[in-house]
Formats: structure tokens, sequence, C-alpha cells
């Protein structure tokens, strides 16, 4: 850069016939001009909206060359930065020159400014009709000063003043990075002096700046510091993430941004103590520093959880950004996730009963056939293996040899037994594995000794009605084995007592037991109903929990024993509800959601509730929460998504051993980001 030389000696280069007071802009070239640069907007003393900015010291300096003339501080709490120059009485023949000067040394190339400025003028005697004008001093190196006349830049005259706020615009050279600001003197025509007479001459005030920058850096990685295991090749899955250390040497670095497929996974922006900040509105950046950014390396880190994305090909993209706007791509890459597989619905049994269509059932007898469900599971090319295994009490479980199968033929090993089938499934991710739910105990559906039902009565005396007794058998119909309802439904369970010769058993009694389906539930005898004429009964059971019922008959000759017996599950899916305090929400505000579970028998601790939200055709948990003991539950969350979004959630009971109920879900809420 050119060293700045004074005022009083570079005049012998231009003419001395300037007559006025001037005021002054002064610019130095330093650099050949680089094309391509992006032009952003700094401010001073004030943004385009008015608001105030206090004058930066590490930019601006103030320079007083001559007595008689002042510098005034501005630019804070809205005041303009003030200069004026007088003469004395007890001073003749004051030579032309400058006086109170300041000074702006920029980081970066100043292709222009507009000012906004006022000046006032006062006539004094003996001044040979001197007119003050403005003088722009632009380039040191073009043999002489630029005025600010020869611009049409003149803004005051002499014996008037003039106080009103004008606006000038001034082009500077290619690669200008300083430029002045100074009250001048010059006497009139052929005179060399500024004629004293006392008191102030020439006050200019300097209201707001407006520079348009320029900056042909671009923001750029420090050499072999992009690293991470998002840049793996082959599938990935797991936390994945990227790192790397860049810089801006010109305007600063504004930003680091990455984004898998359009959508943000980090952005990491320097605010440099505030100035990276952008304050205008031009379309342009706007800052009110000539470097606003930070121009150290920067280290950013950013990480993504696979298993919130879908399996298969992802666009990942890294870029950088310096405050003026120029960008640099860092990584364009596509990315392959294969997620090893997670399990998004629970595997299960369904029975095929002989001569019957299969069912959902968990009451298997022997020979009936069972076939596994592998449920739903995430990820992608995923393959399923099972094992089937069996239980004496539910809780230590051992393998059926050479059932490997998703089918199973309930064989008599299995009598008293519970049964169950952990799936397995793997893909080039990984594998997980999870069992279904278990049966109840296999039965035989023969004979059942009194002792195997808790506080069983004296069987009562029974009509015979044409069917024989001794034969009799209990049907229920269409062999109903499970019945799938929802909370406070009214169903019906309809059934018939035959003989072996499918002959009714008429006026008969038959008592009814109930099992809540939790762990260690007693059963209990809650009621007893009659065949009519046809053998038939009818039974509504309550559906306020999923609870087994046992139907039985005895005859009074053989009151140990019950002759035949029937279970049927009813299986209950508890009441689910889920509310949003608000719909249409802002990106950033916080969704408030709300929800209840209807079941008898919760527990005093409460259960837990999954919130799911669909994401691309398929519903994801995204929190878990736990209810009171009356069901009820909250979720928060704040939003950061872009607007025009609509998300759908839901609440999830899963099947728990100390809850009576089904797997539940409730209806669907929207909220969308307006």
């Amino acid at each position: 850069m050119s060293r700045f030389v004074p005022i009083s000696r570079r005049r012998q280069a231009v003419k001395r016939t300037l007559s006025t007071l001037a005021l002054a802009v002064a610019a130095v070239a330093c650099f050949a001009p680089v094309a391509g640069a992006k032009t952003y907007k700094v401010y001073a003393c004030k943004t385009p909206g008015g608001t105030p900015i206090p004058l930066d010291r590490s930019q601006w300096t103030s320079i007083i060359e001559r007595n008689y003339s002042t510098a005034a501080e501005g630019c804070a709490a809205g005041n303009p930065i003030s200069l004026y120059m007088g003469t004395s009485p007890a001073v003749e023949n004051y030579r032309p020159g400058r006086a109170a000067t300041w000074r702006l040394d920029a980081p970066v190339p100043i292709s222009g400014a507009k000012v906004w400025r006022s000046v006032s003028t006062r006539s004094m005697a003996g001044d040979q009709g001197a007119t003050p004008l403005y003088e722009a001093a632009l380039s040191y190196n073009r043999g002489g000063l630029e005025t600010c006349l020869a611009n049409g830049c003149q803004i005051g005259s002499h014996g008037a003043g003039d106080a009103s706020q004008n606006e000038v615009t001034w082009p500077f050279p290619a690669n200008t990075y300083s430029f002045e600001l100074f009250v001048h003197c010059g006497g009139g025509p052929g005179d060399t002096f500024c004629v004293n007479g006392g008191g102030e001459r020439v006050t200019a005030a300097f209201h707001r700046f407006e520079f348009n920058a320029e900056d042909s850096d671009v923001p750029r990685v420090v050499a072999n510091t992009v690293t991470g295991s998002l840049l793996d090749t082959g599938e990935q899955d797991g936390t994945r993430t990227i790192k790397l250390r860049a810089q801006d040497w010109g305007s600063g670095l504004y930003q680091v941004a990455a984004t898998l497929d359009g959508k943000e996974i980090g952005s990491l922006h320097p605010l440099n103590n505030g100035s990276c900040a952008r304050v205008g509105s031009s379309g342009t950046p706007d800052y009110r520093h000539f470097q606003p950014c930070t121009t150290d390396e920067v280290e950013a880190n950013f990480s993504i959880d696979s298993t919130k994305y879908s399996d298969g090909r992802h666009t990942l993209k890294v870029w950088l950004e310096d405050a003026a706007g120029n960008v640099t791509t860092v990584r364009d890459d596509v990315i392959k996730l294969a997620n090893a597989p997670r399990n998004v619905t629970r595997p299960s049994i369904t029975t095929q009963v002989p001569g019957n269509d299969a069912a959902e059932v968990k009451d298997p007898r022997p020979k009936d056939t069972l076939t596994a469900s592998p449920g739903s599971w995430s990820g992608v090319g995923v393959q399923f293996a099972y094992q089937w295994e069996r239980s004496d009490d539910g809780v230590a479980w051992t393998a059926v040899a050479n059932a490997a199968n998703p089918g199973y033929t309930v064989a008599n090993e299995d009598v008293d037994k519970y049964l169950r089938v952990v799936v397995t499934a793997t893909n080039t991710g990984g594998k997980a594995s999870l069992e279904s739910a278990p049966t109840v105990k296999v039965r035989t559906g023969e004979t059942i000794d009194t002792k195997d039902v808790p506080g069983a009565p004296t069987p009562p005396d029974n009509g015979g009605g044409g069917g024989d007794v001794n034969t009799a058998q209990l049907v229920v119909d269409r062999e109903q084995r499970t019945v799938e309802v929802r909370h406070g439904a009214k169903i019906v369970i309809t059934g018939r007592l035959v003989d072996a010769n499918s002959q009714p058993i008429a006026d008969a009694e038959v008592d009814v037991f109930e099992q809540l389906a939790l762990t260690a539930a007693p059963w209990q005898k809650i009621g007893t109903v009659k065949t009519d004429s046809q053998g038939g009964y009818v039974f509504r059971p309550k559906t306020t929990a999923s609870r087994r019922l046992r139907f039985a008959f005895a005859d009074r000759r053989d009151a140990a024993n019950y002759r035949a017996t029937r279970e049927v599950l009813v299986s209950v899916q508890a009441g689910m509800s889920i509310s949003a305090k608000r719909r249409n929400l802002r990106a950033g505000d916080t969704i408030r959601l709300r929800g209840h579970v209807t079941i008898d028998n919760l527990p005093e601790t409460g259960t837990w509730v999954e919130v799911q939200v669909l994401d691309a055709g398929v519903w994801r948990t995204v929190a878990t929460r736990r209810t009171s003991s009356k069901g009820l539950w909250t979720f928060k969350h704040r939003l950061r998504q872009s607007a025009g979004v609509t998300f759908r959630f839901r609440s999830r009971l899963r099947v728990v051993g100390d809850v009576p109920s089904a797997e539940a879900k409730s209806a669907p809420v929207k909220i969308r980001i307006r």
C-alpha cells in the first residue's frame, strides 16, 4: 500500500487558484484488479433502517494537522462525525492546506461509497469572495487531486448556511483500500493564503456511510483436513461423521454447512464476536465491518444417525460460504446406507386349527399348525431365520429340536408348556433378533380336573334335554379362540353344549371363569350361563381389558370333574388418543402433544407409550413416554424444519406383561409448519 502524503505537500502539483474551503475524500490504489469479485455492503454510523452503529476505531482513525480545526468523534448514539476549520484574528496569511481528517483503511478493496452529509458555511471579512467547495482526492499516482467540484460535488456557497443532509455517491478506482474525509482551506483568485476573519469558516457533518466492498478470495479447506466415516466407500450404518478445517482470507468465513438429500444435517456459523451478523436488506450481504467474519481456521464436525434415514443411496453435500457470498463446494458425494435391521412390528404367531382358517391366536392344541410372521423390520435385503422355543414357566426357554422353519406343528410334548418363536433378521448392515409374544400353555382340550380352576364350586345338577351328559362337549361358534375388539366395544360369544352325537344338552348350566391377560393373574368365576332347548348359550364379556374366558360343564354324577371345557381369548385394544395444543406452528416453535391410554388395571407406575412420526411412509418412534396411573402422558419437541412441512404423529402401545391390552395405536394428528 502506498504511503499517505500530507495535503500541504501534494498541493504543489495542483492549481493554486482554489478559493474556497473544501471537504475531500482520499483513496490509495494497491493491487491490480481481480475479475469475478463478489460485492457486499458495509455500513457506518447508521443502518438503512436508521439504527445507530457506533464508530469502529479499529478501522477509522482521526488526524489533526492544523490549528483552529477539529475532528469530533461521532457515530455513537446516532451522532455524526463532525469536522470543522476556521481562522483566528491573531493569525494572518493562513496558507491553504488540509486540517481535521478522518481516515478509513479497509482489508478488502472498496469500489465506491455513498455518503449522507451536511455543511454549514459562514461569511468572514476580507475573504475576497471565496466560495467553499469540497475536494475529492481519489488517487495519489494520477499526478494530482481530483476535485469534487469537477465531479459535481459542490455542496456549499459563500455567505450561506446549508444544514440539510445531502446524499452523494463516489466511485473509486479499482483496488482502492483506503480514503480520507477532511476539511480543506483555499484562498481567493490569485491569492495563496486563507484570509483571516476570526471564528469558524466551515463545518461538515457525516451522518451515514454505505460502502461497496469487494471480495475475490473464495473460502477454502485447509489441505488434508477433510476426514470422517461418511466418506467411506460401500454401505454404511450407525453414526457417521465428517470433519474438516476451513478458512477465508478475504471477507472471512461466514458458514460451513452440510446437507443430506437437501436437508441440513449441520451448520457452523462463526459469529466473530457478533460482527458476522448481517444487518441490511439490499439484496446483497450487508454488514457493519469490512472484514465481518473470521479469517482464522475454523473446525467443523457433522454427524448423522443412519437409523433415521431410509436405506439406500443419499446425496451428501458440504460447502463453505464467506461473508461476501462466495461459495466453495467441498463434497458432493453419493453415499449408501444399509442399517442393521430394526424391528418395527413384533413377530407374531397364527394358528391353523385342522379344518378351519388360520387366525392369530395364542392358545394352541396338539396337532394345530403354528405359523410365524416375522413382523416388519427396517433395512434393505433383510433375510429371516426362525427358531421355535418352549418353556415350563414362561421365563426359561429352550430351543425345540428340528424346529427352525416358519411353520411348526404342536406336539404332545408341548402340552402344559408355553411356545414362542424367535425371529432373527439379517442384512449386510448386521443382524437383530426378537421373540414373539408367548402362547398360553398348550392344552389338550379334554376333561380338566377342577383343581386347575381355583375356587371352582361343586358342579350343579344339570338337566338332560335329550343329550348324553357322559359324552358332553362344549362348542364355541365358528371355533372362535381369539376375539379382537376395541376397548369398550360390545361383543357376544355364543356356543353350544352337545353330546358325542351332536345332540343338544338343554337346560344345563355352564360355569364361566375369567383370567386377566396379566402375568400370574388368577382364574376367577364370574358367572353361569344356561343352555336353551338347542343346547345353545350366550355370554357378553367385558371389553375393558384383555382376558381369557373358560366355559366349563359338569353334571352331578361326577362332581369332581368338569366333563367339557372351552377357552376363548378376548384380545382388547386399549383406547388410544393423541392431541396437539396447536396444529399450526412456525419453524422453531415447540410442539406440545398429549395423550391418554384407556384400559383397566393399569399399574400404579403407569406404562410406556411410543410417540411415532410418519417418515417416508414408515411410522418411526421418536420418543417414549411413561403414563400416569390414569394413562395420561405429554411430549414436547422443538421443530427445526422449514415452512410448508406437514407432520403426522400418533401414539402406540405395545404388548407388555403388566398391561392387559393388545397392541394399540391412536388415530394420527397433523402438525403443519407455516
